[in-house]
This record gives C-alpha cells, structure tokens and sequence, in this order.
C-alpha cells in the first residue's frame, strides 16, 4: 500500500496579501467599535474605487477593527498599493478632519505576496501569516504612534519592496521606506520589512530638486500641516502676492505646489479665486479640485 502524500485540499495560489487595523480599536466605547466597524469598509471600498481598483474581485476576510484581502493573481503590485496608500490617506483626511481625537481614525496597512490557499474558515498560507504579524508588529505601531499627525502606516515585506518599491515607480519611493526588524520569538517569526508614513516631505525622484526650494505659502517645519488660524501667500493677484487666509480646514502632511494660482496638496489641490480683489485678507472665490479627474 502507497504511503498517502500529505498535499493541501486546495491548489497554492500566489498572490499580493494586504492587511489593515485600525490603531486603538479596543480604547473605543461601543458606539466608537460599531462606528469604527461601519466606516473601515466604507472607506476602504471608496479608496479602491477612486484609484480604480476593483474590490469585486478580491478574497476579503472582515476581522471587525480590520481586514485581511488575497488579491487577484497578476495584477499590477505597485499601481495597486500605490493608488490604496494614496486614496487611503485622503479618505483618512476628510473622515477625520471634523472628528476629536478620541474618535480619529488610524490604520496600518500591511502588503506581502506569496502562496496562498482557501481554508475551511478563511485563508491560510505562510503569505498570510507574514502580511498578519506584519500589520501587528511593533515596528509598525511604533512608526505610527511616533507621528501624532499621520492617519496611516504603511509597512511591506522584503519581498515586495525588493519586487516593487525598490523600482521606483507611480508614487511609491524607496527613499521614503525605513528598513524595519519584526521579531516574535514566542511565535517563531522574525522577518526584515519596510516602512512608510505617507504625507512625509516626498524624497523621490521627481520631488527632491524641488523641495529645497519651497515658494510662497509653504508650511515650513509642521510637517505640513496648515490651520485655519493660519494666514498663507495664496497665488499671485495682478503682479502682487495676496495675503489669503486659508479656508479649507487642516491639511494634513502634505506638501504643495503652486499651479495656475493654486495650491497643490499631493493628489488635490486647493483653489482661491480673487476676482476682483488686490490687497485684502481675503475674497473670492474657493475651489476644491482632484486634478485626477481633470
């Protein structure tokens, strides 16, 4: 008789893992829990469908302060995590701009690849245990909990920064990355892994030159952050800078260009129209655009 060859009762299929937890889920009351798990879904399939990513398609496990997803094969790795990180962090922005800090919103965000399998009561794989334990870690919660204004923490594996953030592609840089150890020796796994902070000063490519140079209405050393109390150089007004008080709210970790008369904030841009007006605090008009969709 033929020894039975242990083998999984489902083919391996490798794929791009992401993991996300919000940060502080348990010092929630009930109300902020049952918020918390109402409004992660929402802005997760939002921040998909803004930067084109079709959530259809992805093998989610719901984890209540979080979700675990096993994402097609073949897809495009760094357009994927690039556009979630993106959109993610907008979501993030105008979810909690009007919130206390007791009920803020902070998520980590976890990516890995590598060989999965559909399992009785979810997924299984060693992928889906490094991109869990990552999401865990302490080099995440640390890196998050260092910067009270950061909304989301991005922490990928060797693999895939090796694989796709090391290419240097769409928005993902690998000089904004912190090498990381993760070590749990009670449960056997140790691993090498990266870390970022989106909304940090961009250090890539395309950005470096340009920020030792900051024009009119920078935010200087905050990190970006730009108040409402806070009175900005806003454009250009026939030949003279004009003194604008900013209307928009806060805009967290965000760098800026200015565009035709605007101020550019990463992916959005905000507008003030002075129609009219040299001279003055502030009139016009304000504009709030995603040069996305332009």
């Amino acid at each position: 008789m033929q020894p039975t060859v242990p083998q999984p009762a489902n083919p391996g299929i490798r794929r791009l893992c992401i993991n996300a937890d919000v940060k502080n889920y348990s010092g929630q009351d009930d109300v902020g829990q049952l918020e918390v798990q109402r409004a992660l879904p929402e802005l997760l399939t939002a921040a998909c469908e803004r930067a084109g990513l079709d959530r259809a398609f992805w093998a989610r496990q719901e984890q209540g302060d979080g979700e675990l997803a096993l994402l097609p094969p073949g897809i495009d790795e760094a357009y994927t995590i690039s556009g979630l990180v993106r959109e993610l962090r907008v979501g993030l922005f105008h979810y909690n701009r009007h919130r206390s800090e007791r009920s803020r919103m902070r998520l980590r965000l976890a990516a890995h690849e590598g060989i999965t399998y559909l399992a009785d009561s979810g997924y299984a794989g060693d992928a889906v245990v490094t991109v869990s334990r990552l999401c865990a870690s302490a080099a995440v919660k640390d890196a998050l909990a260092a910067d009270a204004r950061a909304d989301l923490a991005l922490i990928v594996s060797d693999r895939v920064y090796a694989d796709v953030v090391s290419q240097n592609v769409f928005d993902l840089f690998s000089a904004d990355f912190t090498e990381v150890a993760v070590s749990e020796p009670a449960k056997g796994f140790a691993a090498r892994a990266w870390v970022y902070l989106p909304g940090r000063p961009p250090t890539g490519p395309d950005e470096a030159a340009g920020s030792a140079g900051a024009g009119p209405g920078d935010s200087g050393g905050d990190g970006g952050r730009v108040d409402e109390s806070t009175t900005n150089t806003v454009g250009d007004v026939g030949g003279n800078n004009t003194s604008a008080r900013d209307v928009s709210g806060t805009v967290e970790n965000s760098t800026h260009k200015t565009v035709d008369n605007s101020t550019r904030y990463g992916d959005t841009y905000e507008s003030i129209r002075m129609d009219g007006a040299r001279g003055v605090s502030f009139g016009g008009h304000h504009e709030h655009h995603d040069h996305r969709r332009r």
